[in-house]
């Protein structure tokens, strides 16, 4: 508290940050039902969530359950000397 600014040295980071706000809850609400009513016609039943964090963060989430998937062990030695 002994070092606070004023507010006018961070009315942009404010700003930015309201704008961000604003943008995920644009994208998310529309491309939320978008994504909802197309999946529903090829007979997904269910809500999909789209968002600037979520979806990255799924998509990482799937393609590291598809390598899980697709593993292929092989033979490996271990050199103990």
């Amino acid at each position: 508290m002994q070092d606070l600014r004023p507010g006018a040295d961070t009315l942009g980071i404010y700003h930015a940050g309201l704008e961000c706000v604003r943008a995920d809850w644009l994208i998310g609400m529309n491309l939320s039902r978008l994504y909802t009513l197309r999946a529903a016609e090829v007979g997904f039943d269910g809500v999909v969530s789209v968002g600037r964090v979520r979806t990255p963060t799924l998509a990482l989430v799937v393609r590291r359950d598809r390598e899980i998937a697709a593993f292929v062990p092989k033979p490996y030695w271990q050199v103990c000397a």
